[in-house]
This record gives structure tokens, sequence and C-alpha cells, in this order.
């Protein structure tokens, strides 16, 4: 069952500072982008959250208790500030095949909990020390190559033997370990189940966008931008925040004078959405993949200015294509008509580059910039350009 995030950071900042040691971890669960990670750093990057020493560690790739062993060793050494921790940990986590404390797996791959916490050796002794009186995260437990059993038992050293608070991340959907539940009973106090929540995610994003105006752009259609997030369903946060920032380098590219042009804007943040989140992340589950290329039509190969992506059957009964799929999500029964060429569009999702030049070059030929000019006139210091194809 979830609970709000506001709930669980009450709690967890009761647990972080109790004068009583709890003697248990807590875990924060949740599918993939739901924003775990976002949430438990900003804990750590708020002074007023606890006066421990915070420490993260993404433990995505550890192959061995050695590895880990020499993260935590480097991590909990460490003598920079407070602020540092985080980033120290989670440099410890990236260079922990390269670092070499010891000799061994100090836990020999046992299955039973006692005889993994008994097997503990003197580096984890001294990590352990060092780590007392901290705040320990330990990120993507399901992309962690370690059995489940060896990683809980080091965390259950720490927890039961010292003052360490432990807060364990992972999608527990995706945790393929026939020991996890068993050993979890153990080790983990209280588990919570963290849903996404783009509402307070992208008015963090936004706050992120360095352009200011672009952030002014992005916070004026914050309303579309997650409805667009709803029709998606796909509830992930870390594509989200991937598509606001990618978002804000095409606004900031823009001219002034479509940047004021209402209906232009909102159209491109509709198919740059679309485009991005379906054709260049492709999150969807289905079988059939869709890529950048997919947007151009049948018969649309080699003609460089194309202006509408679609997808149309006659044959009602048919199976819609994973395309089709994506206009009626969306609303688009009738396809696209996009605000600058397909291709510019497919060269913007594979290559990451906004040109300027061209695109506002495309945008004075847009249907939304022709229109609004043969109803109030030519943009000041907006001239029509053909852009040479």
């Amino acid at each position: 069952m979830s609970v709000g995030r506001s709930e669980v950071k009450k709690f967890l900042k009761n647990w972080a500072n109790t004068k009583s040691k709890p003697h248990f971890a807590v875990l924060i669960e949740g599918r993939w982008g739901c924003g775990k990670t976002h949430f438990v750093t900003k804990l750590l990057e708020d002074d007023s959250f606890t006066d421990r020493k915070p420490i993260y560690l993404s433990v995505f790739g550890v192959a061995d208790i050695q590895s880990l062993e020499s993260s935590l060793f480097y991590a909990s050494a460490s003598t920079v500030t407070k602020t540092l921790h985080k980033g120290v940990g989670l440099a410890g986590s990236v260079f922990s095949g390269a670092l070499t404390f010891g000799t061994g797996g100090i836990l020999g791959g046992t299955a039973n909990l006692n005889k993994v916490v008994d097997a503990a050796t003197a580096q984890l002794e001294r990590s352990a020390k060092n780590l007392d009186g901290a705040l320990l995260i330990l990120d993507d437990l399901e992309r962690c190559q370690i059995p489940m059993s060896e990683l809980l038992g080091v965390v259950n050293r720490l927890v039961e033997h010292g003052d360490t608070r432990v807060v364990l991340c992972a999608n527990t959907d995706n945790v393929n370990d026939d020991h996890f539940s068993a050993f979890k009973e153990k080790v983990v106090g209280h588990s919570f189940l963290l849903e996404s929540d783009p509402d307070s995610a992208l008015a963090s994003f936004n706050a992120e966008v360095e352009q200011p105006d672009a952030r002014e752009l992005l916070l004026k259609y914050q309303n579309d931008i997650l409805d667009l997030y709803g029709k998606s369903g796909f509830h992930n946060l870390r594509a989200l925040r991937q598509f606001v920032w990618q978002l804000a380098s095409i606004l900031e590219k823009m001219k002034e004078g479509y940047r004021q042009n209402d209906k232009l804007v909102q159209n491109l943040i509709i198919q740059f959405f679309i485009f991005f989140i379906e054709f260049k992340l492709d999150l969807s589950d289905e079988t059939s993949t869709l890529t950048p290329q997919d947007l151009l039509g049948k018969y649309d190969d080699g003609k460089d200015d194309v202006r509408h992506v679609y997808e149309f059957s006659f044959d009602k009964d048919k199976e819609p294509t994973p395309k089709e799929r994506v206009f009626r999500k969306y609303e688009q029964h009738n396809g696209i008509t996009t605000v600058v060429t397909v291709q510019q569009w497919i060269s913007i999702l594979t290559s990451g580059v906004v040109d300027g030049n061209r695109l506002n070059a495309e945008l004075a030929q847009s249907n939304e910039v022709c229109q609004s000019r043969s109803k109030m006139g030519q943009f000041p210091g907006v001239k029509l350009v053909s852009f040479p194809v």
C-alpha cells in the first residue's frame, strides 16, 4: 500500500534522528523511474533533515561482497564535508571494482543470516565503525549482482551491531532472489511503496532549467505537460526529466516572437513529447518497437519537406499498428501536422542537437505562424525564410 511522500519523509526523519537505536533498515519500494532516487537524494541535500553523515551508494552492477566492502570503506572513510558525502559514496560505488582493500569475499556465499553476520572481516568492522552515526542509502538493489542473503547480511551487521541508519531502495518486482523475502523480514523493519509524483517532480525539474526564457515557458505549459504524461501511462519520472531537459534546449533556441505564439509552443510541446517518449525512448511493453525513423510515412523516404506524421488503415477490423496506438493514446486520430519538418524532428531525436537557424526557418513556415501572421500581421523582426532542402 502506497503512502504519501510527506508521510514517508516524516517517518524517516523521526527514525533517522531518534536517540534510541531502531536496529532495522527501511525499504523504499517502487517501479523503475517512479522517483525513488530523486526522493532520497533530496532528503540528503536537506540540512534540516538530519545531522547524520549522509552517504549514498548505488549498488547497480556491484558483482561481489569485496566490491561492496571497498565501496563502503571508501565512502565511510571520507573526510570531505557533509554536503559531498553523497557524491563520494557514488564515486566509491562506480570505482569499487578497481579498489582492493583486503583479499577474498568476506561472506563466502553462505545463505544463512547468522553465518553471514559472523563472517564479517576486520575491514567491514572498520567500515562499520566509520559508518556508525551515518545515514546510508543503498540504491538499485534489484540491479545488484550480489545474492540478497549476503547483501542484507552486511546491512544487518550495520544496523544490529552499530548505529547506522540504512535506507534500501529497490524495485522489488525485479528482485530475482529466492532468499529476498525471508531475509527482508529479518532486516527491514518498515517498507514504503513510493508512487510516481509527477506534479512535484515536474516543478523540481523545471527549477533546474538554467535558461530563464525556457523555464518560464515550461512553467506556463506545465499543465499541458502533465496531461501528456498522464496519457502516456508510463509513470516514469526519469523519462519526464529527460524530456524537460531536451525540450528546454529547443525552447531556448526559438525566436522570441515564436515563443509568444501560444498555439505554436503548445503544438511543439505535444509533438516533441509524443516523439521523444514514444519513438525515441520507446517505453512501451509491446513487442513491436518504434524508432525516430518510423515518424516517416511509407512513401516519405527521401523527402525532406514532409510535415505530417500519419498511419492510415482502411481495414477497421485489423489490429492497430504500434504507430496507430500512439495516435489514439494522445487523441491524434488524424495524425500530426508538425511545426517543423519530420526530418528535423528525426535529427533532433537522434542527435540531441538543435540547430537554431534551421529550427526558426522551419517554424516560420508552420501553419501556426502563417495563420497568426495572416490575422495579426508579421511578427516584428521575424521574416518568412525558405529553408533550403
